[in-house]
C-alpha cells in the first residue's frame, strides 16, 4: 500500500458474494490561512473509517484514511486509486465510497493552503469502473458537488427512492450550496457525520430487520442534522442528495450483526440517549430512538447509557465482551434528579488564587510595591446571558520603600467584592468590584513608625485559564482610589495593582 492510500471512505453491504468493497476517506483540519481550523474533520473521517470496517463490510486493507493532505496529494491519492481499481479489475459488481471532511468554498476544497475542485471529485466518481460508487461531503457548500437537476433538499423525514438500482452514482452534502456545516464540542464532531455514524450503528434501522440502508441511514442523518443546526441556534444547514442509479435491489450499507458486540435498548418511550465509552477511548455517540425497541452495534467494553427526560436522568453502565449481547429494559435504568439550575454544565464552585502581587503605592512618589496576595472566589451555580455572579474577598501585603530610602512602607489590603464571571473560549473572565481598607505603616530610617488605615474602591478584570482538571492559571488587574488621611491634608490617591498566580477550583 503506497502513501496515497490514508483517505477516508464509507462502503455498502450488498449480499452478493462476489462484491468487492472499498472506502476512500479523506479528513483535513487545515483550510486557507482565513479559514479558522476545524477540529474534528480528521477525526471524523477516522471515526467513519471505524464503523465502515466494523459493519460496513470493509476490510481493513480497503478502507484508506488520508489526513493532512493538500490538493496535489489529494489528486495523486485519487490516480493511485484508480490504477489500483484497474490493476486489480474492479466492475459492475464492486462497490466505492468516498468522504471528505474538510474546509471547502467557491467549489472547491480548502486543503491546507490549497484548492481542489469539487468537479474534479465528482468527475473521479463519474469514472470509477466500480458498479455503485457513493460521495459523502461534509463541508461548507458541499451541495456544489451535486448537479443542478439532481438536487433534493428534501423538506421531510424520509428519502423516497423507489427502487435503489444496483448500478450507478450517489452524492450526498451535508449542506446545501451557498450554506455552512457545523462541528459540535458536545457531540466531538461536525453535526452531520456524527448523526450518519449514529444512523449507521443502529439509530436509523427503522425497519428493524438488523441493516441500515442508504435511505434510512441518509433520513436518518438529514432530520437530526437541521434539528442540531436550529437547536444550537447557528445558520441553517440542510443536507442534499443527488442519486442516477439503474436496476433494482436494496442498498444496505451496515450489517448490525458484523459488530463486535451488540446493545438492544427495549425502552418504548422515545427521546435522545447517550452512549458514552468508560474503557479509556473518547467515543461519545448521541442518538434519538422512535418509539419502541433499538438494536446498536458497538464494540466490546464499558459503556454508560444516558437519556435524559424535563428535570430527571436515566441511565445504565454496560460491560460487553466480544460477541456478547445486551439487553436493557426500563427496569435495568437509574433514575437521577439533575441538579437544579445546572445551565451550562456551570453549577456552584469555590477558587482560591495565591498570586503575586505588584502595585503603587498609598504615596505619591513611592514607586512599585510587590508582595503576596490570596484571593477567595464564590460562584454562584445561577448562568444567564451575562454571565453567573461571584464574591471574592482578597487579602494582600505589599512592601517597599521611595527612591531616597527614607522610610520602609508595609501595606496590608482586605477587601470584598461582587461581579460577574463567563466564560470566553478556552478562559474565563471575571469583573469585580471591590472595596475594603488598607493598612499603611511607615518605617523611618531612625525607627520611629506611623500608622493608618485608608478606605479603598477598585474595579478589578480577571483572568482565568483552566490548564489542569481543577487548576488554572490567573492574571487580574485592578484600578481605583485610596482615601489618603494625614495630619495635613485628605486627598484621593489612584492607584493600579496586577496579580497573577496559581488557582484551585472545587
Amino acid at each position: 500500500m503506497n502513501r496515497w492510500w490514508p483517505l477516508t471512505v464509507l462502503l455498502f453491504t450488498l449480499p452478493a458474494l462476489a462484491e468487492r468493497r472499498a472506502a476512500l476517506l479523506v479528513g483535513e483540519n487545515a483550510g486557507d490561512l482565513v479559514d479558522a481550523p476545524l477540529r474534528y474533520a480528521e477525526s471524523d473521517a477516522e471515526a467513519m473509517r471505524d464503523v465502515l470496517v466494523r459493519i460496513g463490510g470493509i476490510s481493513e486493507s480497503n478502507a484508506i484514511l488520508l489526513r493532512g493532505a493538500t490538493a496535489p496529494e489529494l489528486r495523486g491519492a485519487l490516480a493511485s486509486l484508480a490504477a489500483r481499481l484497474a490493476q486489480e479489475g474492479w466492475g459492475k459488481s464492486d462497490r466505492l465510497i468516498l468522504y471528505v471532511s474538510a474546509h471547502a468554498g467557491s467549489g472547491g476544497l480548502h486543503l491546507r493552503g490549497s484548492h481542489f475542485p469539487l468537479a474534479e471529485l465528482r468527475g473521479f466518481l463519474d469514472e470509477s469502473p466500480v458498479g455503485v460508487a457513493l460521495l459523502i461531503l461534509d463541508t461548507c457548500e458541499a451541495g456544489a458537488a451535486v448537479r443542478a437537476k439532481g438536487l433534493v433538499p428534501l423538506s421531510g423525514r424520509v428519502v423516497e427512492i423507489e427502487k435503489p438500482a444496483l448500478t450507478g452514482r450517489i452524492v450526498i452534502a451535508s449542506s446545501g450550496p451557498e450554506e455552512s456545516a457545523f462541528e459540535s464540542d458536545e457531540m466531538g464532531g461536525s453535526i452531520f457525520t456524527q448523526h450518519f455514524i449514529a444512523g449507521l450503528r443502529g439509530a436509523a434501522d427503522t425497519s428493524r430487520d438488523g441493516r441500515v440502508t442508504l435511505q434510512e441511514a441518509y433520513a436518518y442523518a438529514y432530520a437530526r442534522t437541521i434539528e442540531s443546526a436550529v437547536a444550537s441556534r447557528t445558520a441553517r444547514q440542510t443536507p442534499v442528495f443527488d442519486m442516477d442509479l439503474q436496476g433494482a435491489g436494496e442498498l444496505v450499507i451496515s450489517d448490525l450483526a458484523r459488530g463486535q458486540a451488540r446493545l438492544t435498548l427495549d425502552v418504548d418511550r422515545p427521546g435522545e440517549w447517550v452512549i458514552a465509552s468508560m474503557s479509556g477511548g473518547p467515543q461519545v455517540t448521541r442518538f434519538v430512538k422512535a418509539e419502541g425497541r433499538v438494536v446498536f452495534a458497538i464494540d466490546a467494553g464499558t459503556w454508560r447509557l444516558r437519556t435524559r427526560a424535563g428535570d430527571f436522568y436515566s441511565e445504565d453502565i454496560i460491560r460487553l465482551r466480544d460477541g456478547a449481547q445486551a439487553i436493557v429494559t426500563e427496569q435495568d435504568l437509574a433514575h437521577w434528579t439533575l441538579v437544579p439550575a445546572g445551565r451550562k454544565g456551570t453549577g456552584s464552585s469555590t477558587t482560591v488564587v495565591a498570586a503575586g502581587a505588584i502595585g503603587s503605592g498609598a504615596v505619591s512618589g513611592l514607586g512599585a510595591l510587590a508582595g503576596l496576595a490570596i484571593q477567595v472566589e464564590y460562584a454562584f451555580d445561577w448562568a444567564r446571558e451575562a454571565g453567573r455572579p461571584i464574591l471574592t474577598a482578597t487579602v494582600s501585603q505589599l512592601t517597599g520603600r521611595p527612591r531616597d530610602d527614607s522610610f520602609f512602607e508595609r501595606e496590608l489590603a482586605m477587601v470584598v467584592g461582587g461581579g460577574l464571571q463567563r466564560p470566553a473560549g478556552p478562559v474565563i473572565l471575571s469583573a469585580i468590584g471591590e472595596v475594603g481598607a488598607i493598612g499603611v505603616r511607615q518605617q523611618g530610617v531612625n525607627g520611629g513608625a506611623v500608622f493608618g488605615v485608608q478606605p479603598r474602591f477598585d474595579a478589578q478584570l480577571e483572568v482565568a485559564w483552566r490548564f489542569a482538571g481543577a487548576f488554572s492559571l490567573d492574571a487580574s488587574v485592578a484600578g481605583g482610589g485610596l482615601f489618603v488621611h494625614t495630619d495635613e491634608q485628605h486627598h484621593l490617591q489612584p492607584f493600579v495593582l496586577g496579580q497573577a498566580g496559581l488557582g484551585w477550583t472545587w
